[in-house]
């Protein structure tokens, strides 16, 4: 038959509590948080174990302080716990994902949600930080560097795609690999262009398709290719390519030719 019994203690300052066992377990002293804080409590009083019915969990006294107990209610799962102020205790705003290896922490921890981690299940060699950022990789996808929100977000197969800026390569898709994106937007629309470097807001390729291609320059579209001119060109006879520069908006077209 379950049975309960009471053990007085008592702790300095003349402050006491009852300790109740209760069939196989045992109550400890409950206090509210300001009761528990409230204590007058020496060196001499270390061990002194207390339950905190404001915070739900419980505390033990070291002789200097108080600490919480690991795994007492202070957290739930996924959240990481950390020490605050000698209290163990975790927060629905930083949590750890153990089948994705991905750490997020909370909007009203930082402006805007954040994302970190490797991008998907089974990637390999990948780094991702920002919401969505690389959130559609595959396990082929590898050596990939997404920072920004949406960065690389439908990358699924790429591989040594670099990209700093949110929604940067957000639109790149299967075939795309070794592109260089800097800048918010930048190589937003590139889709399966490779070997591309891209600096500047929206700084974008000729195509969605374009590889080999060099854009500087916020919207301005400075283009250089070491492909072919563009069939819309009639470029001068030898020229393996051409620099695509805008001067007070009007695009002209430089022809390139082979040293």
């Amino acid at each position: 038959m379950p049975f309960a019994s009471l053990l007085q203690t008592s702790v300095a300052g003349g402050n006491s509590n009852a300790l109740a066992l209760q069939g196989d377990g045992v109550f400890l002293p409950k206090l509210n948080t300001a009761s528990r804080t409230g204590l007058t409590l020496t060196a001499s009083d270390s061990g002194l174990m207390v339950f905190d019915t404001t915070l739900g969990n419980q505390f033990i006294w070291t002789g200097s302080g108080w600490e919480s107990i690991p795994s007492s209610g202070d957290t739930s799962n996924t959240q990481v716990v950390f020490n605050n102020n000698g209290v163990l205790e975790g927060s629905p705003n930083l949590t750890f994902d153990p089948s994705t290896s991905k750490l997020t922490v909370g909007s009203d921890v930082l402006a805007g949600s954040v994302t970190l981690g490797k991008g998907g299940s089974s990637v390999s060699s990948n780094t991702a930080i920002g919401v969505s950022a690389l959130v559609s990789a595959s396990a082929t996808a590898s050596s990939n560097t997404a920072v920004g929100a949406s960065s690389q977000m439908f990358n699924f197969t790429g591989v040594g795609n670099t990209s700093l800026g949110r929604q940067t390569l957000s639109s790149l898709l299967f075939s795309g690999s070794d592109n260089v994106a800097v800048g918010y937007l930048a190589g937003s629309t590139v889709s399966s262009g490779s070997s591309n470097i891209l600096l500047g807001r929206s700084a974008a390729t000729e195509t969605a398709a374009s590889s080999n291609q060099i854009c500087i320059g916020s919207t301005s579209y400075w283009v250089g290719t070491n492909g072919s001119p563009s069939t819309w060109w009639a470029g001068a006879s030898g020229a393996i390519g051409y620099w695509r520069v805008i001067i007070n908006g009007i695009p002209v077209k430089i022809p390139v030719y082979a040293d």
